[in-house]
């Protein structure tokens, strides 16, 4: 599995309804528990909810809703190094705890619906290098039946710019190259 050392990774889970959603993230928060590592949510309350009780016999695992909007607006005022130093520091703190590093979950379609699309987009474009050479790795997820079905939330441009932001996918219960996705 290439998701032995996901640190400084950007990667991409395309999903298909909330079952869909939470079978696979289920499984990768589980990687993430037994490696160690803080879990961070950036998910609407409901999808948090859901989450814990699925999770809720690892009574161990460290794990928090992502205030996105708060984030988003540091990211926008001080920029990336400013963001990049601040996870840093907060990573600094959690070793010192005794953890291994910190997996962000970002559910897409929501952060998307409480920000806005050229907000996510430009965030996600900078990520590798908030996150290059940390101990943090971001997932973010796109809601494939949004874009099948209405696209009014995850539409062609967000599709697109995901296929070139993350090198890596969620594919089969494994964290992938996209290389080896495409056989390349």
């Amino acid at each position: 599995m290439y998701d032995k050392n996901i640190f400084g990774v950007n990667s991409a889970f395309y999903y298909f309804g909330l079952e869909h959603f939470y079978v696979n993230i289920y499984n990768y928060i589980k990687n993430g528990i037994r490696k160690n590592e803080i879990v961070w949510l950036c998910v609407n309350n409901d999808v948090y909810k859901n989450i814990k009780s699925y999770i809720g016999a690892y009574e161990n695992w460290y794990h928090n809703i992502c205030n996105f909007p708060k984030i988003l607006n540091l990211y926008k005022y001080y920029g990336v190094s400013s963001i990049r130093n601040k996870l840093i520091e907060y990573e600094n703190g959690i070793i010192e705890k005794g953890y291994n590093g910190i997996r962000f979950i970002i559910d897409v379609k929501h952060i998307i619906s409480i920000s806005s699309k050229e907000d996510f987009l430009k965030f996600d474009s900078d990520m590798l290098d908030i996150i290059y050479k940390t101990r943090s790795s971001v997932m973010c997820a796109y809601d494939f039946e949004n874009y099948v079905n209405t696209r009014d939330i995850i539409d062609d441009k967000i599709i697109e710019e995901s296929s070139a932001t993350h090198s890596s996918r969620l594919y089969k219960g494994e964290l992938q190259n996209c290389q080896k996705l495409l056989n390349i």
